[in-house]
């Protein structure tokens, strides 16, 4: 007996020992960043523009530092860099700003030439391992570090303010919303699926019998988001909206029903340049259309179901337009104005020049510049839109009807930058105005002559 137990101990620890690397292989143990805690420590390598080529965390001890992660793929990340440029340049003395970037083809060439542009004196390595290690599957992602090494906050960039950082940097509680991270984002399941509706199948509450519903309700986390861009029947006998803002439900209820932005191709229909982008505001209180995401001020979830006998577009609006007027009380009507556009014109060689050469198609290229091939006008009208889609609308007035070819050098971010590349190929962005079909809310009992109440 004791031969035996000795050889089955024996073979119970080789089984552990032989296991432990297979166990490690197959589970990815969370070591992530957790505020009010000590940060998990970590050396970033092959530091670049920073006269340490190495940092560790543990020899930063003493020092303040902001690690600010960013992708490729990330528009906002890479507008944020002048500002951080300026408050690193102001506070050096105080906090060091350190960038991290998910490594891949397009990132290394596309931040250099931003830093050139913007004469950035960042300090940045590259750690697709670290984005991994933390969970880091959204960006910006801002990791705030005290001089203890404790983190003080998890944040997105909305947070990196002067006022912020001077808090950060006196030691006192930020109070500011947590971005969690993909660990912390698994074990979350949403009270809401998006193709049921609400109420029904105990569906974020309980079931109610009903033969018509309109349900307005503050928004919160546990719903998720889910904002359709316009109103069209052809979606079914119901609107489903979860995390919209004051000038989102307006533009639903009062909007055209077509696509908001240009069509890429120029047979796609959609409202583009006739009917204005976002709601004009002539109220004397503009607070309640100023919505809050991480903590979720002045943003609601709405829920309409109507009778499919009964479901056209003109209907679900109808319905809507009432809800929005008896809760929020406001005067709205759709009336038609003169507003800003940006004309893109073309000269006579620029006509010739711009011709495709047949190779290739579409886009190719990233925020650091690149190619239109063989594409319609239309599509570079979307291209602009995508970048700049808080300018006005972007007009087609170049005459031409055939595809282009046409090599945009610039900060694709910056629409200056965006403006000398297109001149140089001939192609002119001016402002005018234009007749557009404009929602324009006003607080309740204001008069207007000459106006009658709905649309104008």
């Amino acid at each position: 007996m004791p031969g035996i137990f000795k050889q089955l101990v024996i073979t119970t620890f080789l089984v552990i020992i032989y296991s432990l690397p297979l166990l490690a292989q197959g589970t990815e143990m969370p070591d992530y960043p957790e505020v009010g805690k000590p940060c998990p420590d970590f050396v970033l390598k092959r530091v670049m523009h920073y006269p340490a080529k190495e940092v560790a965390l543990k020899g930063s001890r003493g020092k303040w530092v902001i690690l600010y992660f960013f992708a490729s793929g990330c528009v906002s990340c890479f507008g944020n860099f002048p500002r951080l440029d300026r408050l690193q340049q102001e506070m050096k003395d105080r906090v060091t700003f350190f960038l991290v970037a998910k490594d891949d083809k397009y990132i290394r060439p596309t931040y250099e030439k931003f830093r050139k542009r913007y004469d950035l004196h960042l300090p940045i390595a590259y750690d697709t391992m670290l984005f991994k290690r933390f969970g880091i599957n959204t960006v910006p992602h801002v990791l705030w570090i005290d001089d203890k090494g404790i983190v003080k906050a998890v944040t997105s960039s909305a947070d990196i303010k002067d006022s912020v950082i001077h808090a950060f940097l006196e030691g006192r509680d930020l109070k500011l919303a947590v971005k969690p991270n993909k660990f912390q984002q698994e074990g979350v399941k949403y009270k809401y699926a998006y193709d049921k509706p609400l109420l029904t199948d105990h569906n974020g509450g309980e079931d109610t019998d009903f033969l018509y519903r309109s349900l307005l309700t503050d928004w919160n986390r546990d719903l998720g988001v889910w904002v359709g861009s316009y109103l069209n029947s052809r979606f079914g006998n119901k609107v489903q909206i979860v995390g919209a803002s004051l000038p989102n439900l307006y533009y639903l209820a009062y909007g055209d029903t077509l696509p908001p932005w240009p069509g890429e191709t120029a047979n796609e229909p959609d409202c583009y340049g006739k009917f204005w982008f976002r709601p004009v505001l002539e109220v004397a209180d503009s607070l309640p259309f100023q919505a809050d995401f991480d903590f979720g001020r002045n943003m609601y979830s709405y829920s309409l179901i109507v009778p499919v006998t009964k479901a056209s577009t003109a209907y679900l609006q109808e319905i809507m337009q009432c809800d929005l007027q008896h809760y929020f009380g406001y005067d709205v009507r759709v009336e038609t104005r003169k507003m800003p556009y940006w004309q893109l014109t073309a000269t006579e060689s620029a006509r010739k020049h711009l011709r495709t050469k047949g190779l290739g198609a579409g886009w190719n290229g990233s925020h650091a510049g690149g190619a239109l091939k063989n594409a319609p006008v239309s599509l570079l009208l979307r291209l602009l839109w995508s970048y700049f889609q808080d300018e006005p609308p972007f007009i087609d007035e170049t005459g031409i009807t055939g595809h282009i070819d046409v090599v945009i050098k610039a900060i694709m971010t910056d629409f200056n930058d965006v403006k000398k590349a297109l001149q140089k190929n001939g192609l002119f962005l001016q402002q005018g105005e234009k007749e557009m079909q404009v929602i324009v809310i006003r607080d309740h009992g204001r008069t207007y002559p000459g106006i009658s109440a709905g649309r104008q």
